[in-house]
């Protein structure tokens, strides 16, 4: 059993030690695991857990899939410790999280490291839900401004900051319309059914629109159906000891993005002991 970096417990079940080895193998990471379902060839089974070990010990949460047939979850987590990205994909047991797959990560994301340490209040106030056109001039007036893009169905698919410009914006809204039939729409369809909830930092706020972003993403990846993002923003964050996060929302606050499971208007992380990573749970 291995831990990441964000203290998640990860394990491979001798049935899938075969399908993993081989994985790892394709990638170039485990040559000498390719046989590592063979119990009884102990140097095998020590390269394959060897490996995983490497793997997982700076991996990351970055998002979850989710199955269309069942709709089951299962989280996923991103390593720099390669030269790509690796993506390890897990499902939630009683005991831990189950390895699946180890594959290469999508686009090639970014992570920052270590990770950002974090402190302070913040006030969001959130205007009610537009389209695309309206989202991208509100963004355009206020730079400080951070987002929230609603898929056709309601869900948020992704956060974003007007710092990183309306192209971002547009890209996800592109790759919904590419999506559209996963949403039994036409593509037409699907954009006009996409909101875009933008979200203005109030004066007085200590934190920077960027560690918001980060904020809302990660505590996003942990509890929504859908990745949010791929990108640096999805890492874990640090909070000094005796010190707080918090984030305020006034105005009309998205679903479930202030505390995702309670809706209320505060979202808090509270600090510990120095060097510890905190997570939003």
């Amino acid at each position: 059993m291995w831990t990441t970096l964000d203290e998640q417990r990860l394990y491979l079940p001798a049935a899938r030690r075969r399908t993993i080895a081989a994985q790892l193998a394709r990638l170039g990471l485990a040559p000498r695991a390719a046989n590592a379902a063979n119990a009884a060839n102990a140097a095998n089974a020590a390269a394959l857990s060897g490996t995983l070990r490497r793997l997982t010990r700076f991996a990351s949460e970055s998002g979850v899939l989710e199955s269309a047939r069942s709709g089951r979850i299962y989280p996923v987590f991103t390593t720099p410790e390669t030269r790509r990205p690796i993506e390890l994909v897990t499902r939630p047991t009683g005991r831990a999280l189950e390895l699946l797959a180890v594959s290469p990560a999508p686009n090639g994301p970014e992570f920052a490291s270590p990770p950002p340490t974090v402190s302070g209040a913040a006030t969001l106030q959130w205007d009610a839900p537009v389209n695309l056109t309206q989202a991208q001039a509100a963004l355009t007036l206020d730079p400080n401004a951070v987002y929230v893009l609603e898929g056709p169905s309601g869900v948020p698919y992704y956060i974003g900051r007007a710092g990183q410009g309306t192209t971002r914006l547009q890209d996800h809204v592109a790759d919904i319309r590419r999506h559209s039939r996963a949403f039994g729409l036409t593509p037409h369809q699907a954009q006009a059914r996409v909101r875009v909830r933008v979200g203005h930092l109030q004066p007085g706020s200590a934190l920077t629109p960027a560690e918001i972003e980060r904020i809302l993403i990660r505590r996003g990846n942990k509890a929504l159906r859908g990745r949010l993002t791929n990108a640096t923003s999805t890492g874990p964050v640090r909070v000094p000891a005796n010190q707080d996060v918090i984030v305020r929302h006034t105005g009309t606050v998205p679903r479930q993005v202030a505390d995702w499971r309670r809706r209320d208007r505060s979202l808090q992380i509270r600090g510990g002991a120095q060097g510890r990573l905190y997570e939003l749970r």
